[in-house]
This record gives structure tokens, C-alpha cells and sequence, in this order.
């Protein structure tokens, strides 16, 4: 039901009216934030809804946008609008003043990212946005706090890299590849770091660009550390990991070997067959055949 109304509200004209509505909602915070609610139902798991706002044209009226000095280049659909909220300056502000009505507005539109980077036509529009740019700005500090959108942040990127082309826009972007193995490995935040180690386990199935994701000297004893974890939970992505970096892979294979992992590795399989933790059991044992086969 919920599905077939979402299909209505697409259907009839609704994202083309809160298209001509977007030039005063700029200017009001309150009317943005009515806006964007039903965006974010209308793109939850639902393909036309996100194909829709990833393709409305606002016609000749494009005259009537107002825009800030920094948006001097039309924008022709609604999440690139929606991708033009997120910004260092606003993510800055509204930090630093948690109260104010925009924490909402930045909430929501992460919202719609996350929701229409499940489909080709979102993720396309991220990749030609700056985006990942300010992927790089908010996370570039090595010692910084916690803050309520590094998990918004990484939420997006575990969407875009569940597909090939997302996990090849990443790994061409070394300055990203870095700061998510550095949240992996450091973060004094387990969700951040259980987050990023998803991401690295999805690009580890990239089958064009496993040479390299282990030309990154810190990936293996990263996705290792969370191996050897207490946690079984992280200790199974890392194994997933290891496995699609070296399943049918010669290079990922050779790689992880020259690591000298199989001490560790035969350790948590006698770990985990005493907690009697079969799920990491098979896979740590799936792991340690791959490596051990000539």
C-alpha cells in the first residue's frame, strides 16, 4: 500500500510543484524543511520516486531561482539543490548551534542522498557535485570530535559502494580511500569504525580494482585488526573482506600472504570453534583454504 502511494505521489505532478516551491524555500528554512519531508518518503526504496528527483527540469522559470554567490551554475533537477544544503560553511554552523531549525534541513536532505544513492541516476548527480569534496573537508582533521554527520556521511557512501561504479569513484579518489581506512583502523567511535570497515569490505568486491585497493599498504592490517577483535560481529565483515579480496584474485591473494596473516587467522578459527561461532568459523575457514591453495 505504502509502495502504491508513492507511486501515485509520483506519478501526479508532485515533485515538479515542490520544484517551482524550492526558490522561496531557500529563503525559509521552515518552508525547505516541508518540502523536503515528502521527498524523503516519496525516494525511501522506491525507484521512480528517486528517478523522478533526480530528473525534474524546472522549466523557463529557472530565471526565478535565487541563487547565492557560490551557485552561479543552474541546476536543472532537485538532489542536485539538495545536494547544494550540504556544505562545510552549513555543516560548520549548525555544529556549533545545535538548536538551530537547519540541523533538521542538513538531516533530511542526507535523507534524500542516501535514499537516491541507491540508484544509478542519484549517484551520477553525487559524482558531478562536490560532494565527495566535502566528504574530504569534514573528515580531513586527523584529532577532531565526534560529530553528528560522520555517520550521516558514511551511511551514503556504504550506498553508493554496494555498486560497481560507486566503488570505482571512490578508489579513484585517494584522499577518501585514505580518511575510510583511517576511520576503520582509529576512530575512537566503534559505529564509525564498523561503518567505514563496511565500505572497505565493499570495495573489496570491485573485481577491476583489487590491485589497487592491496597497493594501499594499510588496508590488510586494518581489515586484520577487526579480524582478531573481540567483536564477532566486525570480525565477520573483515573476513567477508578478506575473502572478496582474494576469491578468483591472484594479486589480492598474493597480497594478503605477503602480509603473513595466517598465524592470526588460524588463531580466530580456534577461537571461534570454541565460542562455537560457526558463521565466522566457516568463514575464517573459507579464508585460510583460499590462501593455502597453490
Amino acid at each position: 500500500y505504502f509502495f502504491f502511494i508513492q507511486d501515485i505521489l509520483a506519478a501526479n505532478g508532485l515533485i515538479p510543484f515542490l520544484h517551482h516551491l524550492w526558490c522561496w524555500a531557500i529563503v525559509d528554512v521552515q518552508l525547505l524543511n516541508v518540502i523536503l519531508l515528502p521527498l524523503t518518503t516519496l525516494t525511501a526504496k522506491h525507484r521512480k520516486g528517486c528517478v523522478s528527483v533526480c530528473s525534474t527540469v524546472l522549466p523557463s522559470a529557472n530565471s526565478f531561482v535565487v541563487q547565492t554567490p557560490d551557485q552561479q551554475r543552474p541546476l536543472s533537477n532537485l538532489l542536485s539543490y539538495v545536494l547544494r544544503l550540504i556544505t562545510k560553511a552549513t555543516l560548520s554552523s549548525v555544529v556549533n548551534n545545535s538548536t538551530s531549525s537547519k540541523n533538521q534541513t542538513i538531516e533530511i536532505a542526507f535523507d534524500i542522498i542516501q535514499n537516491c544513492s541507491t540508484e544509478i541516476e542519484g549517484r551520477s548527480i553525487v559524482y558531478k557535485s562536490n560532494f565527495y569534496q566535502i566528504f574530504i573537508d569534514h573528515f580531513e582533521r586527523v584529532s577532531r570530535d565526534i560529530n553528528r554527520y560522520d555517520r550521516r556521511f558514511l551511511d551514503v557512501i556504504i550506498n553508493i559502494t554496494f555498486f560497481n561504479d560507486g566503488q570505482t569513484s571512490i578508489l579513484k579518489n585517494a584522499e577518501m580511500f585514505a580518511i575510510l581506512i583511517r576511520i576503520a583502523h582509529s576512530s575512537s567511535s566503534s559505529v564509525l569504525q564498523r561503518q567505514a570497515l563496511l565500505i572497505l569490505r565493499n570495495l573489496a568486491f570491485s573485481s577491476t580494482h583489487k590491485a589497487r585497493i592491496v597497493s594501499e599498504s594499510k588496508y590488510v592490517p586494518t581489515i586484520m585488526s577487526h579480524v582478531v577483535s573481540k567483536t564477532s560481529d566486525t570480525a565477520y565483515i573483515g573476513l567477508t573482506a578478506l575473502w572478496a579480496l582474494i576469491v578468483d584474485a591472484q594479486k589480492g591473494k598474493v597480497a594478503v600472504r605477503s602480509s603473513n596473516v595466517l598465524p592470526a587467522l588460524f588463531d580466530v578459527k580456534t577461537q571461534q570453534r570454541n565460542k562455537e561461532n560457526l558463521l565466522c568459523y566457516h568463514a575464517v575457514s573459507n579464508v585460510i583454504q583460499i590462501l593455502t591453495e597453490d
